[in-house]
């Protein structure tokens, strides 16, 4: 081989060498990268793990809460009908009263209102 062409080799085995370093270098950094998103991914399914199990946690307080506004709805509506029904009740009374109180004043035309 001759002279030239062993410094040409070298020279290119030294730039390759630079360039494998260069590139593990490069590696490295984006192993590093790779590694911090996945500490990040771990970070968010931990707390979105918390997060649902909190959920399932709370479920039935919820329900159970749910159940008792629907129950104190329904007694509201029932307590409401009978509230009108009484209202509508005093009303019949109160005219019948009035009536009567008319066909009483009607019967003693001569009677002094108090």
């Amino acid at each position: 081989m001759q002279k030239e062409s062993k410094k040409e080799l070298f020279k290119t085995l030294d730039r390759l060498r630079k360039q494998i370093v260069s590139l593990r270098k490069d590696l490295n950094i984006v192993n590093s990268e790779k590694e911090s998103w996945f500490n990040k991914k771990e970070t968010f399914s931990n707390k979105i793990k918390e997060n649902i199990k909190i959920i399932k946690e709370n479920k039935p307080k919820r329900d159970a809460l749910t159940k008792k506004v629907k129950e104190s709805k329904e007694q509201r509506s029932v307590l409401s009908q009978e509230a009108r029904k009484k209202i509508s009740e005093f009303k019949k009374l109160n005219d019948a009263k009035k009536r009567l109180n008319i066909k009483i004043q009607n019967k003693r035309p001569f009677c002094h209102k108090n």
